[in-house]
This record gives structure tokens, C-alpha cells and sequence, in this order.
């Protein structure tokens, strides 16, 4: 598990997040026993195991919460590290960067739910894999990603839920209505 920037901001100074993800963060530390935010708080903001690199945001500085939303912020984040693949979230938004040996970067934007895609092992890959909880792509499905390390295939999933259900208990929670609404649209 690693540290997300919400995560963070449950110990610290959330000024720099928006009025409705300050208002979230509030109702969240309300919400929970000092012995989750002590376990929040201890989360890593990267984790690595073997070839492969966890982190929340930009990897080139997790601790800034840097968004990678195009080529430019994808080649900073894979210029900070040597591993082989790296995830990320944060955008909430899917998407598959791969960088050449001669620095030339691929952007892929993830085909179908469930289909794979071979991660050569002659590229540097950073893999998108937008959000369980608020997909911002227009889609409301949960997103997510599984890899098969032995065969190196990276498969990009949609799942969907009981959208409604979920924003009756947000507005019975007396969480904003902007991020209650937000859900049925997925942005």
C-alpha cells in the first residue's frame, strides 16, 4: 500500500486541495479512529518490488502531487526512476506511456475492458490506472489495472457498481453535492 495525496492530507495541512476536497477531507478525519490516521500517516509514498514502482502521483516527486496527464509529465515521471513499470494514479483518468531505449514515448489510451497489453521488456512503461472511487473520463465504472509478471501482460478493467446507491449514502453522509453528482457522470 502506498500513500495518496488524500491520505496525506487527513495528518497535514490540506490548503492547497479545492473547498469540496477540503470539505471531503474533513468529514474523512471526523470519520476515522486515530488508529487508521496513524496508519495512514506511516503509508510509504512509493513502494518497490523488484522492476516495478508504486507511487500516488508523479514519480518524479511524489511528495508534490504532481499530476501526469500527457507525454511531457509522463517522460518527467520515467526519467525519475529506473524501473522497468511503473503505476500511478491520481489523474483518475487511464492511461499506458511506454519510453523507447532512444527516449521516442508512446502514449496509449487503454482499448476494451480486459485486454491485454504487453509490456516489452525494451520499454520503460507508466501505467495510468484511474480510480476505483471517481473515474474522471465520463465513464462511472470503477477502474483499474492487474499485471501478470510472469507474462508481462498489463490488462486495464472497468467494473461497474450500484452508482446510486453509493450517492444516497454520500448525501446521507452530508457530503458535498458536487462530489455526489459527479459519480453518476464519472468526472
Amino acid at each position: 500500500m502506498i500513500k495518496g495525496n488524500h491520505d496525506a492530507a487527513v495528518q497535514a495541512d490540506d490548503e492547497y486541495m479545492n473547498p469540496i476536497a477540503a470539505a471531503a477531507i474533513a468529514w474523512t478525519r471526523g470519520m476515522l479512529s486515530d488508529h487508521a490516521k496513524q496508519f495512514l500517516a506511516a503509508l510509504p509514498l512509493a513502494a518497490q518490488l523488484g522492476e516495478l514502482l508504486f507511487v500516488h502521483a508523479d514519480a518524479s516527486a511524489p511528495v508534490e502531487w504532481n499530476y501526469v496527464t500527457n507525454g511531457g509529465s509522463a517522460k518527467r515521471s520515467l526519467a525519475a526512476t529506473a524501473a522497468g513499470v511503473t503505476f500511478c494514479g491520481h489523474v483518475h483518468v487511464p492511461q499506458v506511456y511506454s519510453r523507447a531505449p532512444g527516449g521516442e514515448l508512446v502514449t496509449r489510451v487503454p482499448a476494451k475492458a480486459g485486454s491485454g497489453v504487453p509490456l516489452a521488456e525494451d520499454r520503460q512503461w507508466l501505467v495510468v490506472v484511474g480510480s476505483v472511487g471517481q473515474p474522471r473520463d465520463g465513464d462511472p465504472a470503477a477502474a483499474f489495472a492487474t499485471y501478470d509478471t510472469s507474462t508481462r501482460m498489463l490488462r486495464m478493467w472497468r467494473v461497474g457498481y450500484d452508482v446510486p446507491a453509493i450517492m444516497a449514502r454520500m448525501r446521507a453522509k452530508g457530503l458535498p453535492d458536487s462530489l455526489v453528482g459527479r459519480l453518476a457522470v464519472g468526472m
